[in-house]
């Protein structure tokens, strides 16, 4: 465990959500691994937060496929990449409800927007390493390894631009950019732990507050387009102090009568207000089918 250097050595009093974000083979899962296990945090990596999303019925296969192809357009992927965010966001919510986390993926550092209590950290490797590193675990010559890593990077760069609007190694998103060229991880580790104990980034009331409203916004999000209530028509959700407030698109009578009967069950203890407006972001029904399963983001 990391002692005094960093704090007085007790991690678990803080409740910091550190996410680290970083291209394939660019060291950064390896960091997050490293730290977690340094200082007694839980660990959630992309590749578990997908299987643990498919099992709410949040799937990325056509959301995926399209990005990569640079078809993204219309009411059907904005409902996929809305389920997306809303499950991603539940689930840093859950599980931050059971202690700190260190979360890695390759853009998680634009989720959970405006909560103090998250540090976002950029780790990157010169190409010429990462190249390296493909060409050792997947034991390709050099030249497969670049154009392996070639077409690995285009894809995540479309998925971060479409999903978060921004491009993978933009830096305005990280409190800490780490450039692994020359810098151990031994090295790395101690300057990680410094930031996840900082005083900049530990929860205050407001934060703990954010985080609830986001934690009932996307639950109530998935409910809405999934089940148990399955609408066909556009729904915006907003929280704020506890107080929910859904707009739904064009709809009847019957669909309010709905959405109202779902909140009065599942939050009794939360006002909620139900009306017919504009959507800003559409969403419609999609289907099932799966395909590949590349973990772009």
């Amino acid at each position: 465990m990391m002692g005094p250097p960093f704090g007085d050595g007790s991690w678990g009093a803080c409740m910091t959500i550190l996410m680290i974000a970083g291209l394939p083979f660019g060291g950064g899962e390896r960091l997050a691994a490293g730290l977690a296990r340094e200082i007694g945090w839980n660990l959630l990596t992309r590749e578990e937060a997908i299987s643990r999303l498919a099992e709410q019925d949040v799937h990325l296969g056509d959301l995926e496929v399209a990005a990569s192809r640079g078809r993204i357009s219309g009411p059907r992927f904005d409902y996929l990449r809305r389920r997306y965010l809303a499950g991603m966001t539940a689930l840093l919510c859950e599980m931050w409800s059971r202690g700190p986390l260190v979360y890695y993926g390759r853009a998680g550092h634009r989720l959970l927007p405006g909560v103090r209590h998250v540090s976002r950290v950029g780790v990157f490797s010169p190409r010429s390493l990462r190249v390296e590193r493909v060409q050792e675990r997947l034991r390709l010559p050099s030249a497969k390894a670049e154009e392996f890593l070639t077409s690995v990077d285009r894809d995540i760069e479309s998925w971060v631009r479409y999903v978060h609007g921004v491009a993978v190694q933009e830096a305005d998103g990280f409190d800490l950019v780490l450039w692994t060229g020359r810098l151990s991880f031994r090295t790395a580790l101690p300057i990680l732990g410094a930031l996840a104990v900082g005083a900049e980034f530990q929860p205050t009331e407001e934060s703990r507050s954010r985080m609830r409203d986001l934690a009932l916004e996307s639950r109530i999000l998935l409910d809405l387009t999934g089940e148990p209530c399955g609408l066909r028509v556009p729904v915006e959700v907003i929280a704020r102090g506890g107080r929910i407030h859904v707009t739904l698109g064009r709809t009847g009578d019957a669909v309010l009568r709905k959405v109202r009967d779902y909140l009065r069950d599942s939050y009794p203890a939360n006002p909620a207000d139900v009306a017919i407006g504009r959507v800003l972001m559409p969403v419609a029904p999609v289907g099932r089918r799966l395909l590949r399963m590349s973990r772009l983001a």
